[in-house]
């Protein structure tokens, strides 16, 4: 069972080029192995990316997740207990934006 996550949790934020989510989660099962947490995962590919982003995070931390995105089609939201622990390096596909208070609590 996965733990409870609370309120104010902190979620890591990379980006990437991706065709859709599928895609993400193969990447992700790659570099963070098998025992990462799907469900524990957001992904935002290839669309406006601010109604998801204000759903999780406070205006302005989603308006610089957002403007960090830069040219990038994917955004990856790696919430707490994901065990996807990428660090900052983030992996070969996939760029470290930094870790944000998400406000809302994820299941």
């Amino acid at each position: 069972m996965n733990p409870p996550s609370s309120i104010g949790q902190t979620a890591d934020i990379y980006a990437g080029r991706f065709a859709n989510q599928r895609q993400v989660f193969t990447h992700l099962r790659g570099a963070a192995g098998t025992a990462f947490i799907p469900d524990r995962v957001e992904v935002i590919c290839n669309e406006n990316p601010e109604p998801r982003l204000a759903h999780w995070f406070s205006q302005g931390d989603s308006a610089a997740i957002e403007d960090s995105l830069g040219l990038n089609t994917t955004c990856v939201i790696i919430f707490e207990h994901a065990q996807a622990e990428l660090d900052t390096a983030g992996t070969d596909r996939l760029t470290y934006l930094g870790s944000f208070v998400a406000l809302r609590n994820r299941p």
